[in-house]
């Protein structure tokens, strides 16, 4: 009987253990995120958000790439003045050249819109995909092959 209890216990004690760990490091990538100045994206540079509009605090960071070549990350944000930081993002990416190549889809409570510039890398373009709704706010950027079209 002690024996079992011990190895539970022992079993107890290492989920504890490993879930403090992912913890420790999910929160240092999320702190990190939110200190960025631009997103960096293989040679590209983007002014982030928070270099943008202030600090933010950062509910999630993703990458992933295709089989196709193109690679996405994605940063969301949680903003009490999601219409300002809207407004605010949107014209610093269009003095840095992105076009925007969609209509708003919704309005300042949900809704959308994309931007897009060609990359420095040859035949390839970045898109930021904008989307938001009520207190949060999302920036997806995808670099792949094409060219931009405004809208």
């Amino acid at each position: 009987m002690k024996k079992w209890l011990t190895i539970t216990l022992c079993i107890v004690l290492a989920l504890i253990i490993l879930g403090g760990t992912l913890w420790f490091f999910l929160n240092k990538a999320l702190d990190d995120a939110a200190k960025l100045h631009s997103y960096d994206f293989d040679g590209d540079k983007i002014p982030s958000l928070t270099s943008v509009v202030g600090e933010r605090k950062v509910t999630g960071v993703s990458s992933s790439s295709n089989t196709s070549g193109s690679q996405q990350k994605e940063y969301t944000y949680n903003t009490q003045t999601l219409e300002e930081d809207i407004n605010v993002f949107a014209g610093a990416l269009k003095e840095e050249g992105f076009l925007q190549t969609t209509d708003m889809a919704g309005n300042f409570i949900k809704g959308g819109v994309q931007y897009g510039l060609a990359s420095v890398d040859e035949g390839k373009i970045l898109l930021i995909d904008l989307s938001w709704d009520n207190s949060w706010f999302a920036v997806k950027i995808t670099k792949g092959d094409g060219t931009i079209t405004p809208k």
